[in-house]
């Protein structure tokens, strides 16, 4: 089984950004990459659903759209199976060495991403897990312990030692 590496907190709490900044680090460092992240899709100043997008082309698919009234047990948005299918096949073809993929509450409750998240763990050197915070206990309960992570907010500095940490244990095959 590969290591895994948490990077805990909100979109708004950046870290969407912290995946793009370990990203390149990991890239700048020669190593290769795959996986998503998932991005809000707005009307206006409105979130009206969730796309999936492709860390090496920035190609996106439609996740989910707000449920509207609907009574669903996890969440209030209704999900593209479809689309779970497309975010494995973009985060395991190839040979990259790491994979990046998201947890959130479907994730907690081993729907969603997770089948992704264990054959990426089963698969790949190093799976990074952009972690909600709410679900963080039920995700990291299933797993072996995390080689590292960072708890955002954080600040510039707090973020760039962490990329530079993964970025030299990639590149010396060891991600610890």
């Amino acid at each position: 089984m590969g290591d895994w590496i948490a990077i805990v907190g909100s979109r708004e709490q950046g870290r969407e950004d912290v995946v793009r900044r370990l990203v390149a680090a990991l890239q700048s460092a020669g190593v290769g990459v795959a996986g998503f992240v998932q991005t809000p899709r707005f009307d206006g100043e409105h979130v009206v659903g969730i796309d999936v997008m492709r860390l090496a082309t920035g190609d996106r698919v439609p996740l989910a759209h707000h449920a509207g009234g609907a009574d669903l047990d996890v969440c209030e948005w209704v999900f593209s199976p479809a689309a779970f299918e497309t975010a494995a096949e973009w985060a395991l073809s190839g040979s990259s060495a790491v994979c990046f993929v998201e947890a959130g509450r479907l994730e907690a409750a081993e729907g969603g991403h997770w089948a992704t998240i264990v054959r990426s763990l089963n698969e790949r050197p190093l799976t990074v897990l952009a972690i909600r915070p709410r679900v963080l206990a039920s995700v990291a309960l299933r797993l072996p312990d995390p080689v590292d992570s960072i708890e955002l907010p954080a600040d510039v500095d707090e973020i760039a030692r962490f990329c530079v940490r993964v970025g030299r244990g990639c590149a010396t095959e060891d991600p610890r």
